[in-house]
């Protein structure tokens, strides 16, 4: 039987969108300033994060198809802390779901796990960086820069970060979440400028996306550029970050949580949710119900992230790969965001009680439904949000149905 649910209208939202029309000739271009340091017959660490960064597969054959026509031997290897399970097979795995293998890159993939020290920082933090990195006779940092889901500073989510927690393994991901959210904004840093001074990082490339997950900046960052130069593109990231057009809901539902859309599966600075030990929660958007129907297919079981949800549906929790959401979660130190939400058998029920459970009626809910976080160009508006959305003039549609299958699911997972 279908819920009596919130009329829904089509809505597209309109953000800025300067993006890269030539991401693998760009990629290139700003690299060859950092590359010019190194001789032929030289090895090239390329490093990669677990982001789901839409142009990835794209950025990285260029850089590897540049070093092999300077005479260099390049390699990529995983650079994203305990992701995968923390293990070389998932990490393999999670860079082969964004298209990137041996096979498809040309130069070997290295995901082993090992490290080795390089002393401690100013305040005692012990460092780690990969023994393959360290071994290598370069390494070239590539990452997306953006706001981060834990912790706000001068440095967030970019190259500085990736340096530390992803160069440093799963090692060096437990020493700094070992200080909480506040070690991870004060300690990055100060492990950033003992791994940069030590470790052969020749640079970075920098990448901005837009709201649209389309690359709108592409920056070559030699190493001693890196924690000067990525401040101002956060900044830049920050003012290209969608967000949702009113202040306040009553419900959200979400489609898919994974760890290709945010690090926290869903973003936090989208949802206004840290969930975090001495935190403030962010002022806006105040949300009374978050649902989360799916986990995404590239995020492969781990839920990391399903406790920033109030609601999910048992289709969420028989996905669930436990070791690997665990293991992300205990080494991010953040348990609250690894708790099972009430869950429901099917859509339909799951969206019933996220209404009931807001304190809204049904016919004046405020209630939003979209993809992901990575995606808000399109969303489901009920009609007493789109006072909002029409401030903002964006474009409002059709009304859209609400459709569900036999099983009480919706019929498809996106409009």
């Amino acid at each position: 039987m279908t819920p009596h649910l919130p009329v829904m209208y089509q809505v597209r939202a309109k953000f800025p969108r300067p993006r890269v029309d030539e991401v693998g000739e760009t990629a290139v271009k700003e690299s060859e300033r950092l590359l010019q340091t190194m001789r032929p017959g030289q090895s090239l660490g390329i490093a990669i994060g677990s982001r789901g960064i839409t142009d990835m597969a794209i950025v990285a054959k260029a850089l590897v198809e540049k070093a092999k026509s300077m005479g260099l031997q390049p390699f990529i290897f995983p650079a994203m802390g305990s992701h995968g399970n923390a293990t070389a097979e998932g990490q393999a795995d999670v860079l082969a779901s964004f298209g990137i293998t041996k096979d498809s890159m040309g130069v070997p993939v290295c995901p082993e796990m090992d490290t080795v020290s390089l002393g401690t920082s100013k305040s005692g933090v012990p460092i780690y960086a990969a023994k393959v990195a360290m071994e290598a006779d370069g390494v070239l940092l590539v990452n997306r820069v953006k706001p981060h889901t834990d912790f706000h500073g001068r440095w967030e989510s970019g190259l500085v970060k990736m340096s530390v927690i992803g160069l440093g393994k799963q090692a060096q991901a437990i020493e700094i979440h070992n200080y909480g959210s506040m070690g991870l904004r004060d300690k990055i840093p100060e492990v950033a400028e003992v791994i940069l001074a030590k470790a052969p990082i020749i640079g970075g490339i920098a990448l901005v996306e837009n709201a649209y997950k389309e690359l709108a900046i592409i920056r070559g960052l030699q190493n001693e550029e890196i924690m000067a130069e990525e401040p101002g593109l956060l900044e830049k990231a920050r003012e290209l970050m969608p967000y949702l057009p009113t202040p306040a809901l009553d419900v959200l539902i979400v489609d898919e949580l994974g760890k290709d859309v945010s690090g926290a599966g869903m973003d936090t600075n989208i949802i206004g949710r840290m969930y975090l030990l001495n935190m403030e929660e962010p002022e806006r958007p105040k949300i009374t119900r978050i649902a989360v129907l799916d986990l995404t297919e590239k995020t492969h079981g781990n839920a990391a992230g399903i406790g920033l949800a109030d609601i999910t549906t048992q289709r969420v929790v028989s996905k669930i790969d436990y070791p690997s959401t665990h293991t992300n979660t205990v080494t991010s130190t953040f348990l609250l965001r690894g708790k099972i939400p009430v869950y429901f058998k099917n859509d339909a029920e799951a969206i019933a009680a996220s209404i009931r459970t807001s304190y809204a009626k049904v016919d004046t809910c405020r209630l939003i439904r979209i993809k992901s976080t990575a995606y808000l160009e399109d969303m489901l508006v009920s009609k007493a949000a789109l006072a909002d959305v029409r401030e903002l003039g964006w474009e409002v549609g059709e009304t859209i149905p609400w459709e569900f299958d036999e099983e009480g699911n919706l019929k498809s997972l996106f409009y």
